[in-house]
């Protein structure tokens, strides 16, 4: 699970845009090598790539989980103060909050077409879209869940310390168990794609696979380099948070922020991660797909990041950069 430290940065105050002209094919090497490094040092302070956008959260202090339906962007707030899932609808300007009554402890959230499913502490809660009264859903016994995912109305949870996995098909009123097996310490994140559950495990580092009707789960060929903070999954290609590099404690105001984790996607039918260039984000806390874009909780900023599924770092020498002043 990730555990980040509470931080408020201030918002940016303005935007400038800096040209890069292009480099011509016989360019001298000491250009090209000059480029890359402005190139590695626009990501460094915080620039970022082109496509990538931010949605503000202002007040959720301690943002644990995103999710994004449509593009209505939805980030689950579980600070001292607030208890809540927050909504951006596509094209608003300001959040707001969801009538979900009073909350415990948030750790997870889940929505398809509008219907917001989220964990509260030991339960599981249905807000059905255009409704104003949350329901139960009936998940009796559960201890400290810390993942869910939906898909088709089947919900999935990950019953933490109580070391399995669950699954309550679309209209049913009892779930069941699914067959992971080798789970160490007990499931944390989880995911569905076509049936096909992931899940990992508290201390492993390790994610596990559930293929749709097998007999049991088997170890998929890579791991996080530490801890896997969120997961999510589509079309056989797998999304990650490494918590290789968690923000952890203050920094110098000459110095580099530790940015907080790293994104991850491991491409259908491969077993090598790659890096998704998401760029000035510190302490990231969750991750989903819609559409063709990804995004990314970034809670030490207060915000959603998203790119597209196939964004590629900027190339040196070529394009527009937006320089964000006052963070």
């Amino acid at each position: 699970m990730a555990v980040v430290k509470k931080c408020a940065v201030g918002v940016a105050a303005a935007v400038v845009v800096v040209e890069m002209g292009s480099a011509g094919a016989a360019a001298a090497e000491p250009l090209a090598d000059a480029g890359m490094a402005v190139q590695s040092f626009l990501l460094d302070v915080g620039v970022p790539v082109p496509g990538q956008t931010a949605f503000a959260f202002p007040t959720a202090d301690y943002l644990v989980r995103v999710a994004a339906d449509n593009g209505a962007v939805y980030v689950a707030n579980n600070s001292d103060t607030a208890k809540e899932v927050l909504v951006l609808p596509a094209g608003a300007f300001a959040p707001s909050v969801l009538p979900l009554g009073e909350l415990t402890d948030v750790w997870g959230i889940a929505v398809e077409n509008g219907n917001v499913y989220v964990l509260d502490q030991d339960r599981v809660l249905l807000l059905e879209a255009g409704h104003s009264t949350p329901t139960v859903l009936p998940f009796a016994g559960l201890h400290q869940p810390l993942g869910i995912a939906v898909e088709d109305g089947n919900v999935y949870v990950a019953d933490t310390f109580n070391q399995r996995v669950l699954e309550l098909p679309a209209g049913a009123s009892i779930p069941t168990e699914l067959p992971f097996r080798g789970l160490d310490g007990g499931p944390v994140e989880i995911a569905v794609d076509g049936g096909d559950v992931y899940a990992t495990d508290m201390y492993s580092k390790r994610l596990f696979t559930l293929p749709a009707g097998a007999p049991e789960s088997t170890v998929l060929p890579y791991r996080g380099e530490s801890n896997i903070a969120s997961l999510v999954a589509r079309d056989g290609d797998v999304y990650y948070v490494d918590e290789s590099n968690m923000y952890d404690g203050d920094f110098g105001s000459l110095g580099k922020p530790p940015p907080g984790g790293t994104v991850r996607k491991v491409p259908a039918g491969t077993s090598t991660p790659v890096t998704l260039p998401f760029s000035g984000f510190r302490g990231l806390t969750g991750i989903d797909l819609d559409g063709d874009r990804v995004y990314i909780a970034d809670s030490g900023h207060r915000q959603v990041l998203s790119l597209p599924v196939n964004a590629t770092a900027p190339q040196p020498g070529t394009g527009s950069t937006t320089l964000p002043f006052g963070s």
